[in-house]
């Protein structure tokens, strides 16, 4: 049987640090942090097997990658609200990082994108469903950036679809590789 790993409260639920990795292949539960549910700077995340559920964040961020390379299989980041405490992204990638995410499913809301991948950084998310409430963007992919979404869905919420930020996002394509499916749910009121 897998191992269990579940982590409440706190400033982190996971932190690791330069030249350091965690590989899992159990189920991963995080809830109720404050500034980092996972955060990996110059070092390694891997969950092949098993699940990683994040859930209840009280701030900050979901998962940030610096400088770091994650495997991530059955994320699951549900109700994600961080509107009105500034630019945090449930998903951050940077300075170089790379990252492949499969069957994840990311829902929620914040002031700035709900996914932000930048500086040389390649992420590729397969499989998978991103839904946003409300964002200034539901993707932000800049700086040399490369980025695949096959087989994935961004459903994009009334607010968001309004405000015309799915042509913003595709405004940035020009840093993506490909985008394989691009879904939009129902229909929004004016």
């Amino acid at each position: 049987e897998a191992a269990v790993l579940g982590v409440s409260g706190g400033n982190r639920g996971i932190e690791i640090g330069s030249f350091s990795a965690l590989n899992s292949g159990g189920s991963i539960t995080i809830s109720q942090t404050s500034d980092r549910a996972i955060s990996v700077d110059k070092g390694g995340f891997s969950n092949w097997n098993g699940s990683v559920t994040v859930s209840e964040l009280i701030g900050g961020r979901g998962i940030d990658l610096w400088q770091s390379k994650a495997s991530i299989n059955n994320l699951k980041l549900l109700d994600f609200n961080n509107v009105g405490s500034g630019w945090k992204p449930a998903l951050q990638l940077s300075g170089g990082s790379s990252a492949y995410i499969n069957g994840a499913v990311i829902s929620g809301s914040t002031d700035g994108a709900l996914v932000s991948i930048s500086d040389g950084s390649i992420t590729k998310i397969e499989n998978s469903t991103l839904t946003v409430g409300s964002a200034s963007n539901a993707i932000d992919a800049y700086g040399s950036t490369r980025l695949v979404l096959p087989n994935s869905n961004i459903h994009l919420g009334c607010a968001v679809a309004r405000r015309g930020h799915l042509r913003r996002f595709l405004r940035h394509a020009k840093s993506l590789l490909s985008i394989c499916h691009l879904g939009r749910e129902g229909s929004c009121a004016r």
